[in-house]
């Protein structure tokens, strides 16, 4: 059973959310706040509520959801200052943010809704979740997709008796599964022509919708690429996991970047085994998982260790040489993320 240690996320955390970056052990106070990480520290709070005192997190973390979602244009802005400014960055507007950080705030009020215990929160997330459902449709980004059909899977778990979030999901992964019908090939059996970041969590997206639908189109493909997925991210001597790099990934044809490896794709593996695993009750995606649960704690490529349990911070990332010594907030959640899947599941 893994320890899991709260003590970095609560310095990171004040009372508006977390911070999105950290200076070596210290948040980072002048990057502000991002709806990606505080919509993952929801799902963090509420899966530990009934083993430590998170209520306060879950209210904080759920309040600046409410603050970042738009109700003009139905979408979540993304960056805030310290200052409490909405400001542009990637997006290049103020209104709304990414597809892929709408996405990422369902799955967060979707896992919500699904496990808290506190109704209060339960109908705070319910509100917000049937608000920001409807623009999904529109999205182009895989994994926004991707992240919705998590959201939507949790939210069916509580209500399973919704028809239009169950249509929506069906209709994103269609989607997926002609990326995947158009890209794929006997040497590159994935949905683009890149592998880039947060891979795992397209077939997992797959395999999530083919087990609600009884879609075998959507589990064969979703088994398959993740097959291959786990295969490419493997070192061929040692068998430990070895990420895409982040520096270049990996387009078709070109070479694979090695590094810098980032916390988030062990994550996103781990979750995509558990689906496959649930569905196909193969203990293979049990070791698969383990193989990048372990990626943290020093079975990688420099054998050092990124998580550290003293503190319950997570390095950024695994370089050429050395770790990325800044402990920010998608890292540490990821890693705390992680640890709690593998007490569930391993």
């Amino acid at each position: 059973m893994n320890t899991i240690n709260l003590t970095h996320i609560l310095k990171m955390t004040d009372s508006v959310g977390i911070f999105q970056h950290a200076n070596r052990k210290e948040p980072n106070l002048e990057e502000g706040y991002t709806t990606c990480d505080n919509s993952r520290c929801l799902i963090l709070s509420t899966a530990l509520e009934n083993s430590h005192q998170t209520k306060n997190l879950s209210n904080t973390y759920l309040s600046f959801l409410e603050k970042a979602f738009n109700p003009h244009n139905k979408r979540f802005r993304n960056f805030l200052t310290s200052a409490g400014v909405w400001i542009s960055g990637e997006e290049k507007k103020n209104d709304s943010g990414s597809e892929d950080s709408h996405g990422r705030a369902l799955w967060g009020l979707g896992f919500a809704i699904a496990k808290t215990s506190d109704e209060a929160i339960k109908a705070r997330a319910q509100k917000l979740f049937d608000s920001a459902v409807e623009p999904i449709i529109s999205f182009t980004s895989p994994r926004a997709w991707a992240y919705s059909i998590r959201g939507i899977d949790y939210y069916l778990e509580a209500y399973p008796d919704s028809k239009q979030p169950l249509a929506a999901a069906e209709n994103l992964a269609d989607k997926l599964l002609i990326f995947y019908n158009e890209n794929n090939s006997k040497s590159w059996i994935w949905f683009e022509d890149i592998l880039s970041y947060a891979n795992g969590a397209l077939p997992q997206a797959l395999l999530i919708t083919g087990r609600r639908l009884e879609r075998h189109d959507m589990i064969e493909a979703g088994l398959k690429s993740l097959e291959w997925l786990d295969t490419v991210q493997t070192d061929d001597k040692t068998k430990h996991f070895v990420p895409i790099g982040c520096k270049g990934f990996w387009e078709k044809g070109k070479e694979k970047a090695r590094y810098d490896q980032q916390p988030i794709e062990a994550h996103e593996m781990i979750l995509a085994c558990k689906e496959a695993y649930r569905i196909t009750q193969n203990k293979l995606w049990k070791e698969r998982a383990a193989k990048s649960l372990n990626w943290y704690l020093g079975e990688n490529d420099l054998k050092l260790k990124l998580y550290d349990a003293e503190t319950g911070a997570c390095y950024d990332g695994l370089g050429h040489e050395t770790v990325n010594n800044n402990q920010g907030a998608e890292s540490t959640i990821s890693a705390l993320l992680s640890l709690i899947e593998a007490n569930q599941f391993l």
